[in-house]
């Protein structure tokens, strides 16, 4: 379905403060750093168990974006879950979440160290160890943190609204992945009782899951686009920030 893209612009830059937790833009952080100056980085990525976490994030983005620097020398080993070294790096390390990157040596060099403090990174042993990629696997708990489902709710009636997919497009464009997805038109009895327990009166919407609580810069900034309720999803309201073409009840 065709929209104004002007309107769809507009749309990604008022939404960029909620994605603020991207992995795609610390990343890439992360590499323009590491270009100013050569270092010599080491990496052992200890991965979350691949049956209970196969959405996980990927920790090899954050590899791959440094090994596109000419000017850094590096070595990478990585370590499944079920392999025993991967214990032995959780207790030396104090790892609570998994995947997680142990960085060692020039891990001072004041060109990077910044980066290591963006990513949410912790000195432990003289290494520094990145274990907050959302999402994740809680080592303790053994439960998965960030994990989002999304609910499209739209109104197939409504030839010139907008396509709802851009809600999904969205995430995935700043670094959040999404779980899994279900659609409903409000004319479904599944959409009908989205409108009744939501009081959702635009449409197309979005509806993100409670595990969305995880990300706290997204959060703390979603009162500008959506609500909180009471079961913890959050729903979308101001929909005209994203594009003009959409529907009330």
């Amino acid at each position: 379905m065709k929209y104004n893209k002007t309107h769809l612009l507009y749309g990604l830059f008022a939404i960029l403060a909620v994605l603020y937790v991207s992995k795609i833009y610390l990343t890439k952080n992360l590499t323009s750093l590491l270009v100013v100056s050569p270092v010599k980085l080491s990496f052992a990525v200890i991965q979350a168990p691949e049956k209970a976490c196969n959405k996980c994030f990927d920790a090899g983005t954050i590899i791959k974006s440094i090994e596109s620097s000419q000017k850094t020398t590096y070595k990478t080993k990585n370590i499944s879950f079920d392999n025993p070294i991967s214990k032995q790096y959780v207790e030396k390390y104090q790892i609570k979440n998994l995947p997680a990157i142990v960085v060692s040596g020039d891990i001072a060099n004041e060109k990077i160290a910044r980066a290591w403090k963006s990513l949410s990174g912790k000195e432990v042993n003289k290494s520094i160890v990145l274990e907050n990629l959302l999402p994740y696997y809680d080592i303790k708990n053994a439960s998965i943190k960030g994990q989002i489902n999304a609910t499209l709710l739209k109104d197939s009636s409504c030839e010139n609204c907008f396509d709802e997919n851009i809600y999904l497009n969205i995430l995935k464009n700043f670094g959040l992945i999404v779980n899994s997805t279900n659609t409903y038109d409000v004319s479904s009895k599944e959409g009908k009782a989205l409108v009744e327990n939501y009081a959702i009166y635009k449409l197309p919407t979005l509806i993100l899951s409670s595990g969305t609580k995880d990300y706290a810069n997204f959060v703390n900034a979603w009162s500008e686009v959506g609500t909180i309720e009471e079961d913890g999803n959050m729903v979308l309201r101001n929909v005209e920030k994203i594009n003009t073409q959409y529907t009330e009840l």
